[in-house]
């Protein structure tokens, strides 16, 4: 009888501990986190969310590139997963330069791209979701998008369309 409650206890203080490492609660909980540092730490394009949020004209659309969680975000938006077809595609097809990708975006009434790099890096790397044509096409575009670009920080941009 007592073993069980000992083996029910230590399973529940190993869950709590696990879960603390992934999702540090406790420093929220005891005020050394406000809620948007929180939701910065364990979901790092928030800032990016956020800026968009605070910014973005009511009715602007986004489009997320390397980026399938769209949590907070208060705006209307584009979105594929790693198991959806490229969203980058259609645009990359009616372009040959970054001024036609920026055109046929706009056409779409896309206002704003929100840009997970090391996430596209990495869907890339292990999905291969766009050929090496259109990959190149899209590193090429994207430096061209720098002038656009309104927000940074770890990896994580926005562009201004």
């Amino acid at each position: 009888k007592y073993l069980f409650f000992i083996v029910i206890s230590l399973n529940f203080i190993t869950a709590l501990a696990t879960q603390q490492l992934s999702y540090p609660s406790h420093q929220l909980f005891f005020g050394k986190l406000d809620v948007e540092e929180y939701k910065a730490l364990i979901f790092p394009t928030y800032p990016a969310i956020a800026y968009v949020n605070r910014h973005a004209e009511p009715g602007s659309r986004v489009m997320l590139v390397g980026e399938a969680r769209n949590y907070y975000l208060k705006r209307p938006y584009l979105v594929a997963s790693s198991m959806d077809y490229s969203i980058l595609k259609k645009y990359l097809m009616q372009s040959e330069s970054a001024q036609e990708f920026i055109e046929a975006l706009k056409n779409d009434k896309i206002d704003y791209i929100i840009l997970n790099m090391g996430e596209l890096n990495r869907l890339q790397r292990h999905y291969h979701r766009l050929d090496e044509y259109q990959w190149n096409k899209i590193t090429w575009y994207l430096r061209h998008l720098q002038s656009k670009r309104v927000f940074q920080q770890k990896g994580i941009f926005v562009f201004k369309l």
